[in-house]
């Protein structure tokens, strides 16, 4: 028994910095707390600096907002799902489709090539690809409807 209370009236724990002391109840949790703040700060800030990516060209305002194909939509998936959708109209595997379809995947899959080269393309080739996905956002970004 000698031992027990001896053991009980030893404080193991190591002292707390004075600033955590008087911290109040989650004094011992203060600094996580801010860590935790910090992370959620710089998620945030990287992601909206990644939501807000500039386009490579000017957009087009003589197409009215609800027909105009943004920079945004011409994505990877996009014209791999287009491209499918044309594949098959194509081998009459997919009938469920209007005249409209086929334009406006095209579209989808023309704008995502020319912006992908854009992106990836580098010294005197860069500004010639920027110019043609330009110009294909100036003309053709719309939808037909």
């Amino acid at each position: 028994m000698a031992i027990s209370k001896h053991y009980k009236s030893i404080n193991c724990a190591p002292a707390a910095p004075d600033a955590l002391k008087h911290a109040g109840y989650f004094g011992r949790y203060a600094f996580e707390g801010y860590l935790m703040k910090f992370l959620l700060l710089i998620a945030l800030l990287l992601s909206s600096v990644v939501a807000r990516a500039e386009n490579l060209c000017p957009v087009n305002e003589d197409v009215a907002p609800d027909m105009r194909i943004a920079e945004s939509d011409l994505t990877k998936e996009r014209a791999e799902k287009a491209a499918e959708k044309v594949q098959g109209i194509v081998s009459g595997a997919d009938s469920k489709y209007e005249w409209i379809t086929v334009p406006n995947s095209l579209k989808i899959i023309e704008g995502y090539i020319l912006k992908r080269d854009a992106l990836n393309a580098e010294g005197v080739m860069a500004q010639y690809h920027k110019s043609q996905f330009c110009e294909f956002m100036k003309t053709q970004a719309w939808w037909y409807d």
